[in-house]
């Protein structure tokens, strides 16, 4: 009996070095893959600061954009203030343009008018047929 009980001994000795051997290579697996999944994790890491870079710059875009959207307004709105004032000026010009010709008009009516009487003076007196100045004095005066 004790052969039997110093041959289980053994066995079960045995068995307990095989199983640390596989226990330890099994260690060894885990290990190894411990190693691979600490490079994915740096990769991982790596990637996720990039994708944070990332995103900060597009926020920092989207102020820039909404910044510039602003400032585009204002000018939009400062654009049509000065199209207004430009179109109220000319207005103004052509106001007093206007003006200015319904003057000349009125002035070249009367030169004309007077030029008219002027030569109906001369064509009178060359036939010797007195005029009265006075008469055309007030159609000139009318006017």
């Amino acid at each position: 009996m004790s052969e039997q009980i110093n041959r289980i001994e053994q066995l079960l000795i045995q068995f307990a070095q095989q199983t640390n051997e596989r226990l330890d290579q099994f260690d060894k697996r885990l290990d190894q893959m411990d190693k691979r999944f600490d490079h994915v994790d740096s990769r991982l890491d790596q990637m996720d600061k990039r994708f944070d870079h990332v995103d900060n710059r597009l926020d920092q875009t989207d102020t820039r954009l909404d910044q510039i959207q602003i400032q585009l307004g204002r000018m939009e709105q400062s654009q049509n203030d000065d199209v207004i004032s430009i179109l109220r000026h000319t207005h103004d010009k052509v106001s007093h343009l206007n003006q200015n010709v319904t003057s000349l008009k009125q002035d070249v009516e009367y030169i004309v008018k007077e030029q008219s009487i002027i030569k109906l003076e001369i064509e009178r007196l060359k036939h010797k047929q007195p005029l009265f100045s006075s008469q055309y004095k007030n159609v000139l005066d009318d006017h």
